[in-house]
């Protein structure tokens, strides 16, 4: 049986021009959380650690909590709130 699992991550509106690109797969531990897979975005990505604290997360279209631990081929979408009148 395989350490570790595959999740597709999603990055909207500013996100993906911090990341340069709207979606990459990330390869994680097996038992990773919602949080530690942003962890390990941030460090990839460091720009997006600004936004941390105010943004929200969705797997499989659902909105989570951080500690949601993720299973293979899960779809993860960092999400930045919306502003606006």
């Amino acid at each position: 049986m395989s350490q570790s699992i595959e999740v597709r991550v999603l990055f909207f509106s500013s996100l993906a021009a911090r990341v340069g690109r709207r979606e990459v797969t990330l390869e994680l531990d097996r038992g990773s959380t919602v949080q530690s897979a942003f962890e390990t975005l941030c460090a990839h990505y460091p720009d997006i650690a600004k936004a941390g604290r105010t943004l929200a997360f969705a797997v499989n279209h659902v909105y989570v909590n951080p500690g949601l631990t993720l299973q293979n081929h899960d779809e993860l979408a960092i999400i930045q709130p919306v502003s606006g009148g």
